[in-house]
């Protein structure tokens, strides 16, 4: 079965075993970009949130944590497993030798391609965001959003002159956000109206934010769901925080599944079909710049060829716009 279906709303991205420098300067950078990226540090917790998420990218750094061989093992398990054959699989290393790259990339399924870490951070990026693009990370969506009603860490403060009230933030972007008030002050959201100052509160900072209300709407006997689109005086700190909040509340939920799954048991140092990695060549070769770009164009392919089938098949209905905030 394919389950690479729903592409409206995007593909998560998950980074397995990448180092700490590649978290704090890599991951950010992508996720200010709107791709919805994630971190997962134990390949034995790997598979157990992957499962969970069968639309997704995930690119493997295979320079620690195992041996190529073992990596090679990992990879492969994937194909046997209903769940996990879905998965866009990458490679990203810093050193990979040329036998070994080779094998990799002829032996083993890996639809996103190869990245290299040896190049300039900028150029490492726009390399990324080229795979991600052509397999759909995004989707019609551009802005990464979450769900954060149960959240304390986030909140809202409107001041109406005489009227003073909270509210709880629904779901959040860079672009804007819904929350929940009282239907008693349905009078200050009518729609297109602009409220030119309120206070967005996160982890007990306050920034001062201005919006336009899009929708409002009775969603209990006494709730109001308003949903706002940020205003273009919103300044770059604002947007900069609520990225951070995002991408801090999000990946708190992914380690935390990680952290409850139950450790994969099982020894891929152990060949499934005898075949192994060589040892590297004291004079390797070098794959060439020129046949890693042809590489990754054709394992681009593949997702290019789904977007044009998803073109000629009917849009799915649906209540609310990809790139503003939920009404639901």
């Amino acid at each position: 079965m394919n389950l690479h279906e729903n592409t409206d709303f995007g593909r998560k991205v998950f980074f397995l075993n990448t180092t700490y420098d590649f978290q704090q300067t890599v991951v950010p950078a992508l996720f200010n970009k709107e791709y919805e990226v994630y971190t997962i540090n134990d390949y034995r917790r790997a598979k157990a949130v992957l499962k969970n998420f069968p639309d997704s990218i995930c690119f493997i750094d295979v320079d620690d944590g195992l041996t190529p061989n073992g990596w090679f093992n990992f990879m492969d398990s994937f194909e046997n497993d209903e769940m996990l054959s879905t998965i866009f699989l990458g490679i990203i290393s810093s050193s990979l030798g040329y036998a070994q790259k080779m094998h990799f990339l002829m032996q083993s399924v890996v639809p996103a391609g190869f990245i290299g870490l040896n190049q300039p951070h900028d150029d490492l990026i726009e390399q990324i965001r080229s795979i991600l693009d052509l397999n759909g990370a995004k989707g019609r969506r551009r802005f990464v959003r979450a769900d954060c009603i149960d959240d304390a860490r986030i909140g809202i403060f409107f001041d109406f002159g005489e009227k003073r009230f909270t509210a709880r933030v629904k779901d959040i972007s860079s672009a804007g956000l819904s929350c929940i008030v009282s239907l008693k002050y349905q009078q200050f959201f009518k729609i297109n109206m602009l409220i030119r100052e309120f206070s967005l509160i996160i982890d007990n900072e306050t920034y001062k934010c201005s919006a336009a209300v899009l929708k409002a709407f009775a969603s209990s006997n006494d709730k109001l769901t308003v949903v706002i689109v940020f205003t273009q005086a919103i300044s770059f700190n604002v947007r900069k925080s609520i990225r951070e909040y995002l991408q801090s509340f999000l990946q708190g939920r992914i380690t935390k599944m990680a952290h409850d799954t139950v450790p994969d048991p099982k020894d891929y140092t152990l060949s499934n079909n005898g075949t192994y990695v060589l040892d590297e060549p004291e004079e390797a070769e070098e794959v060439s710049e020129d046949y890693l770009a042809a590489y990754n164009a054709k394992a681009g392919g593949k997702a290019e060829t789904e977007k044009a089938a998803e073109a000629e098949k009917p849009a799915a209905d649906s209540d609310s716009d990809t790139d503003t905030p939920t009404a639901n």
